[in-house]
């Protein structure tokens, strides 16, 4: 059953650009003028422009798996210390085309597999857009989210999501993997005027590919990550450096373009086998820089125009 709307369920419907398949035949539920709780399989549609969670609660709870809401342009707002649409312990939930703002968490997904946030705007929550809570095969594309604290945070044991073609700006960490969070794609996004654009904090095996990243403090920042792979993207105008890493060890970073850095194209402290080949750094400050790393790996990159092409530091370097 449903609070304060009506259930129904239906065959298949085309939503945004993603053809979504849903459960068997009837109409929409309708969200009219409050919040609610989703607790049946369906299609269910928000029906008016804005909803308010009242008393501080979160607006949309959904509790049942194998449900698409279609948030249909309308501005879903929670409360400070909850989140605007709360998915928890399901699978099968998609969640599209509308506006979750001044939450604490605009979208929280907790231990959701299989589920899809498409075309949804996530500003101003004072934690995070969209919180992955040991979530799996999640995919969350084509998302507008600013004016967070993070952009994306997932949590721990929040593997083999794919987050791609996102536009993430004026957050404080555009995307932040926290420890755990492995075997993640992430590609295609545009990031710009965060702090860090991509934090990975003890995190492994992500895949992280075609991403423009600029004007930020620091492009992409691993943080004791390992076995990481970085290809093909593009990180410049950053104030600090494109790549960051800090006690971290065996990642690949492979056909980045990276330039116009006002300190470092890649900035290496305190990590070791890694492995830099076929980058294009140029016009940074320091092409590459090396403090108390080893063991590092570098070949065929093109290094041009930087005050310093190499700079190492209290390093043993092969």
């Amino acid at each position: 059953m449903v609070s304060n709307m009506y259930n129904t369920k239906l065959c298949s419907i085309f939503l945004g650009l993603i053809f979504l398949t849903a459960l068997s035949s009837s109409s929409p539920g309708f969200f009219n003028n409050s919040c609610g709780t989703i607790n049946e399989s369906g299609l269910y549609i928000v029906n008016v422009s804005n909803i308010v969670s009242p008393n501080g609660l979160t607006c949309i709870n959904i509790t049942a798996s194998n449900v698409v809401l279609n948030l249909n342009g309308s501005n879903i707002k929670g409360a400070n210390y909850n989140s605007s649409i709360f998915v928890f312990k399901v699978a099968n939930v998609t969640i599209a085309n509308g506006t979750v703002k001044s939450s604490y968490n605009g979208i929280y997904f907790q231990n959701v597999t299989n589920g899809s946030i498409f075309h949804v705007t996530a500003s101003d929550n004072f934690n995070s857009g969209f919180y992955l809570d040991s979530g799996s095969n999640n995919n969350i594309s084509f998302n507008n989210v600013y004016n967070n604290f993070y952009g994306f945070y997932l949590s721990s044991y929040s593997n083999n999501n794919t987050l791609s073609y996102n536009t993430v700006y004026n957050n404080s960490d555009g995307f932040y993997l926290d420890s755990g969070s492995n075997y993640n794609t992430l590609s295609f996004n545009i990031v710009y005027d965060n702090i860090d654009s991509f934090y990975l904090y003890s995190s492994s095996n992500n895949k992280l590919s075609y991403n423009a990243v600029y004007n930020n403090t620091r492009g992409f920042y691993l943080d004791s990550s390992s076995n990481n792979t970085l290809t093909n993207n593009t990180a410049y105008n950053n104030s600090n450096s494109g790549f960051h890493l800090v006690l971290s060890y065996n990642n690949t970073f492979s056909n980045n373009t990276v330039y116009n850095n006002s300190k470092s194209g890649f900035y290496l402290s305190s990590s070791y086998n890694n492995t830099f080949s076929n980058n294009n750094v140029y016009n940074n400050f320091y092409g590459f820089y090396l403090s108390s790393s080893y063991n590092n790996t570098f070949s065929n990159n093109t290094v041009y125009n930087n005050t310093y092409k190499f700079y190492r530091c209290c390093t043993t370097q092969s």
